[in-house]
């Protein structure tokens, strides 16, 4: 039998869970003190394009991918692992670019339309005409997902959209198209970046002005990933040229619970960041914070061909450092 190959990577709401969509099916990990460990995994018949996790239940929602697919590109599939079996099926007219989930709400993404639903039931509740947007982008935010934002019909543009309220308003982020952004757990703060991947923006939810201004590099890149610290005050990002930055955001020091004096430090960085790792170029990784302890921050990144890379970020000499930990094959049969 062929080995699979990983199609996908994702991680869950809080970032103590990722999972892999493969050629044969999906495994979910665990992450527990900057250890991961397998909770559950299923063969399939074709291949998961995309897997998105429901926090650190047994629920989760496929779409089938890769050139044998599990299922239609076009369907949805609200997985029950405890079952072992669908506990729903969404169909649509053409195929299906991402899908989010957040306590009430299921976020179906297709090319120019946004569904939303009631998770427990499958109720519709809304939909948003987008321009178009086959990278399936959308940002949820983490407060219970009453907040989202997608990209507009004006290139570079994105709209916010508040579903308690209904409200819409839209900002200009940049002047090409963005290709990843991403809610502070607080959900005060929205990080963008353009498809020309050298500069990130941080706009305040609140006013819509921006905050900070990064820049990742000169040359164009793929961002690859873009995620806040669980304080909501550093970003980490990295591209397709292999490097892991680190910034530190604009914030109200009485509003913030800092995990250590690095988040002080990082917000001296201008804008350049002075905190940076590399991991291998052209691998897709998706990279993420790990705070197990307040005063323990680790950068950790899940690549395409299975590893599970560490880093830790600490000092010296009163500067901010990554400092490589370990990098671990997520299973041998991975290459």
């Amino acid at each position: 039998m062929e080995a699979p190959k990983i199609l996908t990577i994702s991680v869950n709401q809080d970032f103590s869970c990722f999972a892999i969509g493969t050629t044969f099916g999906f495994r979910v990990f665990g992450i527990e003190n900057g250890r991961f460990r397998e909770r559950f995994k299923r063969t399939l018949k074709g291949g998961v394009g995309i897997i998105e996790l429901y926090h650190k239940s047994n629920m989760l929602a496929l779409v089938g991918g890769g050139t044998n697919p599990a299922y239609e590109p076009n369907k949805v599939i609200i997985w029950d692992d405890y079952q072992g079996k669908p506990f729903g099926i969404l169909d649509y007219p053409t195929e299906v670019r991402a899908v989010k989930l957040q306590k009430n709400y299921l976020f179906v993404v297709l090319d120019k339309k946004i569904y939303v639903y009631n998770f427990k039931d499958l109720r519709p509740l809304y939909q948003y005409d987008t321009g178009m947007n086959n990278k399936g982008l959308i940002a949820v935010s983490n407060d219970d997902g009453k907040m989202i934002a997608f990209p507009s019909y004006q290139e570079g543009s994105i709209k916010l959209v508040n579903l308690e309220t209904q409200s819409e308003r839209e900002v200009q982020a940049h002047i090409h198209m963005v290709s990843t952004m991403a809610f502070s757990p607080d959900s005060r703060s929205l990080v963008t970046a353009s498809a020309q991947g050298t500069l990130l923006r941080v706009w305040d939810t609140n006013t819509l002005k921006q905050k900070n201004e990064f820049r990742r590099g000169q040359s164009q890149a793929d961002v690859y990933s873009l995620n806040f610290s669980p304080n909501s005050e550093l970003i980490v990002t990295n591209s397709n040229r292999g490097t892991v930055h680190i910034y530190g955001v604009e914030g109200d020091s009485e509003n913030y619970n800092r995990p250590s004096r690095l988040s002080l430090i990082m917000k001296d960085t201008g804008l350049y960041s002075k905190c940076e790792c590399t991991m291998e170029s052209d691998v897709f990784t998706l990279v993420f914070f790990h705070c197990p302890q307040l005063q323990h921050i680790s950068i950790i990144g899940i690549s395409q061909t299975g590893k599970f890379i560490k880093y830790q970020l600490t000092k010296k000499e009163d500067q901010p450092v990554l400092v490589f930990e370990e990098s671990l094959p997520l299973d041998p049969i991975y290459k």
